[in-house]
């Protein structure tokens, strides 16, 4: 015990514990020995609990604006998802966004107002080989879309530049088959995630 009493010590004075404190103590054996004593860790379930409400509020205002044939509402470990098909945004192989699409971005982000969160846009293609003389790749392709709609967020609806990144995954991470048409058409998105 004495030896024991002596190496939690030790271990204290490194990790820089003050004395009063207690990194590490004996007991019954029944409760843990090393205990967190940082009561700002995040608690899971409260993060699920707030990741939910924030799921069904965008959920709610996609049912109000009417946009359930244009998005869908997706949940990750990292927050809610707002998935965009390409087709509404952009013409094929281009980043330009189209003007019809200016209205869905515009709902979009007043919805995106309502949250302090960040915002991570990201571009994703189908495997079909890109090249042109604006695009060498997929990578270009998505990455270049992606940048757009934060733009749009930004200058035309005034958000916070700071709230906002942007990424292109290209061809790799695609959540359907790339050996039909529907699923290269599913595969082509970009997502609006919310970071919970």
């Amino acid at each position: 015990e004495k030896k024991f009493k002596e190496i939690a010590y030790s271990f204290q004075s490194v990790l820089g514990v003050s004395s009063g404190s207690s990194l590490l103590e004996l007991n019954d054996g029944e409760t843990p020995i090393v205990e967190s004593s940082d009561s700002d860790a995040a608690d899971p379930d409260n993060m699920d609990a707030v990741k939910l409400e924030m799921y069904n509020s965008v959920l709610e205002f996609i049912e109000q604006n009417n946009l359930e044939t244009t998005v869908e509402v997706k949940e990750d470990d990292r927050g809610v998802i707002i998935q965009l098909k390409d087709n509404i945004l952009f013409e094929s192989g281009k980043s330009d966004l189209i003007t019809s699409s200016m209205e869905v971005l515009g709902k979009i982000s007043s919805l995106i107002a309502t949250f302090p969160n960040k915002i991570i846009i990201e571009g994703h293609t189908d495997n079909v080989p890109m090249k042109s003389a604006l695009f060498d790749s997929n990578w270009e392709l998505s990455t270049s879309r992606a940048v757009r709609v934060v733009r749009y967020f930004v200058e035309n609806t005034g958000l916070d530049p700071k709230r906002f990144s942007a990424a292109g995954y290209g061809e790799f991470m695609p959540i359907s088959d790339n050996i039909t048409a529907e699923g290269r058409s599913r595969n082509r998105r970009v997502n609006i995630l919310i970071v919970a």
